[in-house]
């Protein structure tokens, strides 16, 4: 006598992962739904996910944006304002040192240029004259 025994349609059965898919048919779709987020496959999670995707990215580029604007608007102030400094220093100096480059005197152009020296942004002096010829060039 070869008998095979069947299972009963409630019992429950192995799905082959040692889980029960009665206790799935039995408790539907809620068993699934936390089945799948105790085992971190949450429906929210993909929301989450696609949040951080596409809002992550969009606050670095406004950032960069920003930084870059400001960056840029800092340089432009501080060429202007270099470019001032310079027209100032150039006005100044020609008025001043109009008297010893006539005369061509070397003494007292040190003595006028000393001031415009001393300021860190200057480099160097070189006075032109009108004929083309470059007096010793200062700094």
């Amino acid at each position: 006598m070869n008998m095979a025994i069947k299972p009963e349609p409630d019992a429950p059965q192995d799905d082959g992962g040692g889980r029960q898919s009665a206790m799935s048919a039995q408790f539907g779709d809620a068993f699934s739904e936390t089945h799948s987020a105790k085992f971190g496959l949450s429906p929210w999670r993909s929301l989450k996910s696609s949040f951080l995707i596409i809002t992550l990215p969009s606050v670095l580029v406004i950032l960069i944006a920003f930084f870059t604007y400001l960056e840029i608007s800092q340089y432009r102030a501080a060429t202007d304002q270099i470019n001032e400094k310079f027209s100032r220093v150039l006005d100044s100096g020609s008025i001043l040192l109009a008297d010893a480059t006539a005369g061509r005197k070397n003494d007292e152009l040190l003595l006028l240029l000393a001031p415009v020296l001393a300021d860190p942004d200057v480099v160097s002096v070189a006075v032109d004259l009108s004929d083309g010829s470059r007096l010793d060039p200062y700094g």
